[in-house]
């Protein structure tokens, strides 16, 4: 009978059940071992395996109820970590999009400003009460018209010119590398003098 202390109340109630004893819910431990020793079917080797039994199965369904448990607390936590792992890159891709908008953004802005600072050609308009300043030194060539002659077998042309606002010809040769004025015809041009009638000068190569 000794046998019967190893369990708990709900051990020796699994027993009772199983020797078809009607236990009652307000029977004390003493009560129910009373009733299972006085049992007509009790038999102290076959009721002390079947005890045993029924602790070993109550201690196994506790185990495999913990090891149930572990399972789905680890399952819980390697849930949550995957959703941490979800939710930081998430944000790490949010974050690096927020850069990269703001790298193209401020490129932009760099590109723009660039753009508009780049200095425009302005064309500033002349002062109509402005005359520029002439250097009285030097000859200002308005128009230059170039005729064909046959003064000579070589390639002449006549020039003619405008210096200073004053017409005047000469007769030159087109195939020099230059051709220049005369010093006479130069002198009459600067000064502003009156040209001579035969104001045809042949201004040698």
């Amino acid at each position: 009978m000794a046998f019967l202390t190893k369990g708990k109340k709900e051990d020796l109630r699994k027993l009772a059940w199983e020797m078809g004893l009607s236990v009652g819910e307000d029977l004390r431990i003493l009560d129910i071992k009373h009733l299972i020793v006085n049992s007509e079917k009790y038999e102290e080797a076959s009721i002390k395996n079947l005890f045993t039994n029924i602790i070993e199965e109550r201690l196994e369904k506790i185990k495999n109820d913990e090891q149930a448990a572990e399972q789905d607390r680890k399952k819980a936590e390697q849930a949550e970590e995957e959703e941490r792992k979800k939710a930081e890159q998430a944000a790490d891709l949010e974050r690096r999009k927020a850069e990269m908008d703001f790298e193209l953004q401020k490129l932009k802005l760099q590109l723009e400003a660039k753009m508009s600072g780049v200095p425009q050609r302005v064309t500033k308009p002349r002062c109509p009460n402005c005359k520029p300043a002439v250097n009285k030194d030097s000859a200002t060539f308005g128009n230059i018209s170039l005729h064909s002659c046959s003064l000579t077998p070589n390639q002449s042309a006549v020039l003619k010119l405008a210096v200073n606002g004053i017409w005047g010809t000469a007769c030159a040769d087109s195939g020099a590398s230059h051709s220049i004025a005369g010093e006479t015809l130069y002198s009459f041009y600067k000064k502003k003098e009156p040209i001579p009638k035969d104001s045809n000068h042949y201004v040698p190569r």
